[in-house]
Formats: C-alpha cells, structure tokens, sequence
C-alpha cells in the first residue's frame, strides 16, 4: 500500500526535482551573446579572465560573481543635451547645430574599469562633444559655414 502512494505522487516529485534543477543551472550560469561582451566580478575584484566571450558561462550566484554585459556594436550616440544646440562663430554669429558619433566597447574590461556604467561614458561623451562643437565651430565664420559660393564653404574642414 505503501509503495502504490510513492508511485501515485512519483509525477509530482519528479517535475518538482526538474524545476528544482532548472532553477539551480538558471542561477550558476549565463550567457554572452554574439553582439556582447561581460565582465564578472568575484566580491566586487574583475575576474583575471575578466573578458568573456560569447556562449554559456557558469558563475556563482549573485552575491558572490556578479555580471557586467555591455553591448559591443557600433552605437550612434547624438549627446544627451538635445540633437540640435545653439554655438556661435568666430564672428559672432549664432548657429544651431547637431553632431552625433560613433562609438563602440572594444575592450569589456578596460571600460568596466575607467566607466563601469554606458550612462557615465555617454555623460562624459557628451561633454566633450559639446566642447569639441563650440571649439570647432568658433573658429569659422558664418560665411564659410552657409554661403552660395561653394568655394567660400568649410564644411569638408569642419
């Protein structure tokens, strides 16, 4: 009798070990995706194979390891001030212009060490862009940047 009890409820404890096991591997690992790279941290010190590549990785769970991902293809970043800003000219001429760059995360570690975060090197990105826009745009005139005479215009120098 006995025996007929443990075979009625071996469908229950069988699922119950399955879902036990999932939630276990869902806890100890990760992946990397083909478009991404990660940094793990081991109580908060990167790991010496701190670069990881794409695939299944194992980890202790998150109080221990903790992961980083970080997105590694090209991104098109306009600055967080607005797509278009008002500089002036050499001659005093104020302009509205928009700039945007480039950029990706070549190399996890570096910039999980100088950055840690996307938001902290798109803040300083930004700031330099706008320095780099008023330094630019500060050196010409208004008629070398809008002008009939295409002679006249610097836009390829800018």
């Amino acid at each position: 009798m006995a025996t007929s009890k443990f075979f009625q409820h071996l469908p229950t404890v069988l699922l119950g070990i399955v879902v036990a096991v999932v939630l276990l591997l869902v806890l100890v690992t990760f992946q990397v995706s083909e478009t991404e790279c990660a940094v793990m941290t081991t109580l908060g010190n990167i790991e010496k194979k701190a670069d990881l590549k794409p695939g299944l990785h194992f980890r202790w769970p998150y109080p221990f390891q903790r992961v980083y991902k970080f997105d590694r293809r090209l991104r098109c970043f306009e600055g967080n001030a607005g797509k278009l800003e008002e500089t002036s000219t050499s001659d005093e001429q104020n302009i509205l212009v928009g700039i945007f760059v480039e950029y990706r995360i070549a190399d996890a570690e570096k910039f999980f060490v100088s950055l840690e975060r996307v938001s902290e090197a798109e803040q300083r990105l930004s700031n330099w862009m706008r320095a780099a826009r008023n330094a630019t745009f500060g050196r010409y005139r208004f008629n070398q940047i809008v002008n009939v005479d295409a002679k006249e215009v610097k836009l390829a120098q800018i």
